[in-house]
């Protein structure tokens, strides 16, 4: 199986401000939390993982302070 280190996200941010991103695997453990300061439009950023991942469905969080998403992704 294919192991990285880093994962690349592509979005759209709809105001400009600052973002806490957290990444669980399926079973809910944190993988990586970053916070990061976005303009707003479409972004892509690449995240250095704390650990090696595997392919899988991972979780992503996205927190603005006010506001909370939570996408399902696969790699």
């Amino acid at each position: 199986p294919k192991i990285v280190n880093e994962l690349d996200i592509d979005m759209e941010v709809m105001e400009t401000g600052t973002y806490q991103f957290e990444i669980y695997n399926i079973n809910g453990s944190l993988l990586h939390q970053q916070k990061l300061d976005l303009p707003k439009g479409q972004q892509q950023h690449r995240f250095a993982l704390n650990q090696p991942i595997q392919k899988g469905i991972f979780l992503m969080k996205v927190n603005d302070g006010e506001h909370q998403i939570i996408q399902k992704f696969k790699y």
